[in-house]
């Protein structure tokens, strides 16, 4: 993590809402270079990022002898992370930068002294908190009621751009090991769907692992 010190005034048009772009103003700008966290699970803390550029990955970790990863999400400009611990002051996940991420970092005063001046601002946080608690139902819905097949189908069709083609384009480049880290499988596993469903024509990979679906997936594999 270093302190940003060039002007960085152009980043902030990355933030389509005004009251999030007016607090992230009043924030020290970050950059993570690629893997670094900015937090840890269970870590102390109640900072604020505001991502600016780059991408970083929410995710937890199970306990026991062999740990393993669940991926929550993945989160881009004009989005924050850090506000579950604006009250309990204990990290509920890790966030790790997958490339060079830039951040506005907020204090909790500093946040608390901004819904005092704009009290609207606390129902865009509520609505932020309800949407994180609403995709870890899913995740927990999907690992206990779909098989591997079934969640990675649905991590195709989530979040996708509609092309006038008829394709849909998966908005964020994922590697193998991050689609598996996601849906709770092996990267092998998800090498040997995706390859099955390339064979197919249901999907189509391009350079720089930009996956598209082409046709509707067949409902088993």
């Amino acid at each position: 993590m270093s302190l940003f010190r060039p002007d960085a005034s152009s980043l902030y048009s990355a933030l389509a809402e005004p009251r999030l772009e007016a607090l992230a103003r009043r924030g020290e700008l970050r950059v993570f270079r690629r893997h670094a966290h900015l937090m840890e699970e269970d870590q102390e803390g109640d900072d604020l990022f505001i991502l600016l550029s780059g991408r970083v990955r929410v995710y937890v970790t199970s306990g026991g002898p062999k740990p393993r990863e669940m991926t929550h999400g993945i989160c881009g400009p004009g989005q924050f992370v850090g506000e579950m611990s604006l009250h309990h002051k204990s990290r509920s996940a890790s966030v790790e930068a997958l490339q060079t991420t830039t951040c506005a970092l907020l204090t909790r005063e500093k946040v608390m002294a901004f819904i005092h001046e704009e009290p609207e601002f606390a129902l865009d946080l509520l609505h932020r908190v309800t949407e994180r608690a609403r995709q870890a139902n899913r995740t927990v819905r999907q690992v206990l009621f779909l098989d591997t097949y079934g969640r990675l189908c649905e991590l195709l069709t989530r979040n996708t751009l509609a092309l006038a083609d008829g394709r849909l384009q998966l908005r964020d480049r994922q590697t193998h090991a991050q689609m598996a880290q996601q849906i709770g499988c092996s990267r092998e596993m998800v090498s040997r769907l995706l390859k099955d469903l390339i064979v197919g024509g249901y999907v189509q990979r391009e350079a720089e692992r930009q996956y598209f679906v082409c046709k509707s997936l067949p409902l088993r594999w």
